[in-house]
């Protein structure tokens, strides 16, 4: 036999097929379109991780790598990213966003094909949880734990009347499923619903179906520009009833979009812990790194920490997975038995278990601009 020949396949059973010059991670997420400040800003969290691992030496004196993806919040786009990415060979994907997005990507099968965990996705929607993907891991609560926690809250203040604004699309019909069912245990009436096309995002319609069935609540069941919009076309219209939203919405976008007029009151659900606030151990290290390794101006960000949130689970998943990390099979392990305390914000994972985290809490946006609890 040759050399040349007899050295590489010596070199190959030295060398398992899941050992790796570095770990490479892939994220497919929207970094231009309508959802692109969220894309930015859970790949910042993830890279504020990233960066502090490979600075004390990576993970097993290997580095970890991110790719990044723009689908532009499009589901064929996703799947297309997705399907591009399986020539990086990643060991994981993290920070994927949308409910509509996963649902092309798992009726597509290119998580099957890539046949890695993918480890936090920015969607709460059931219609992905119910699917059981055994290779999702959701770090976030899910929307009908979100929207559970808007109704019970306006609830205790003797609001018994709702209204809802939702998007037309797998995200939004879920959304509206969850509300009724919340609105129905608390004893209240839905008293309007209106829906909204993601592509046109136009606000007049449903602007003027909650001012007809004078809700003492609207909920929001849509991403930032809409709730820009509906803001707007609500307040000019003369609606005055607290508008309630989602985790997904990024409150400084309309507060430098639409000023503290239009901003201020609006109610927020959040699925980690406020990022301006030191008081969680978790919070002061995300705000230590932000510091280090953020741009000049970098603030705190919900959206930020939890990208932040994604990394620090991947990485303990692939330390404790050792020398096996790269093998898809004992990076899912590795998953399967976590129970993380991350200081102050816990994960855990089980076998057919991939909901990681039930945290709610709901914030409003003061007369400053800020978010407060």
């Amino acid at each position: 036999m040759h050399k040349a020949i007899r050295w590489a396949l010596g070199a190959m059973l030295a060398c398992p097929l899941w050992a790796v010059a570095d770990y490479t991670v892939v994220q497919v997420a929207p970094f231009s379109g309508s959802q692109e400040v969220t894309g930015k800003l859970l790949n910042q969290g993830i890279n504020l991780v990233f960066k502090d691992v490979n600075e004390k030496g990576g993970i097993g004196g290997q580095k970890l790598r991110l790719v990044t993806y723009d689908d532009a919040y499009k589901p064929e786009e996703t799947v297309k990213k997705l399907k591009d990415a399986v020539a990086d060979k990643p060991v994981a994907l993290t920070g994927l966003v949308g409910t509509s997005n996963m649902l092309a990507a798992i009726e597509a099968g290119v998580f099957d094909q890539l046949g890695v965990p993918v480890v936090g996705v920015h969607t709460g929607g059931t219609s992905v949880r119910d699917k059981k993907h055994p290779l999702i891991y959701h770090l976030r609560a899910s929307y009908g734990a979100e929207l559970e926690k808007l109704v019970h809250v306006a609830s205790t203040v003797g609001i018994n009347k709702f209204g809802v604004v939702y998007q037309n699309d797998a995200f939004g019909q879920d959304g509206l499923a969850q509300v009724k069912k919340s609105i129905a245990a608390h004893n209240s009436t839905l008293v309007g619903a209106s829906s909204y096309d993601k592509q046109t995002l136009q606000m007049g319609a449903a602007a003027d179906a909650m001012l007809k069935g004078e809700p003492g609540a609207v909920i929001l069941v849509g991403n930032t520009i809409p709730a820009i919009n509906f803001l707007k076309a609500y307040r000019d219209k003369g609606g005055f009833a607290p508008v309630y939203t989602l985790s997904v919405v990024n409150e400084r976008e309309i507060v430098t979009q639409l000023g503290t007029q239009y901003a201020h009151g609006l109610g927020i659900s959040q699925v980690v812990p406020l990022a301006s606030s030191g008081v969680v151990p978790m919070n002061r290290e995300y705000q230590a790194l932000l510091k280090k390794y953020g741009p000049a101006d970098a603030r705190p960000t919900e959206r930020s920490l939890e990208g932040f949130v994604y990394a620090k689970v991947l990485v303990e998943a692939l330390r404790k997975a050792g020398a096996k990390a790269g093998d898809p099979a004992a990076l899912t392990k590795a998953l399967e038995g976590m129970n993380l305390d991350l200081g102050g914000f816990s994960i855990s994972f089980a076998p057919g278990q991939h909901e990681g985290s039930r945290y709610v809490e709901l914030t409003m946006v003061n007369r400053s601009g800020d978010l407060v609890r």
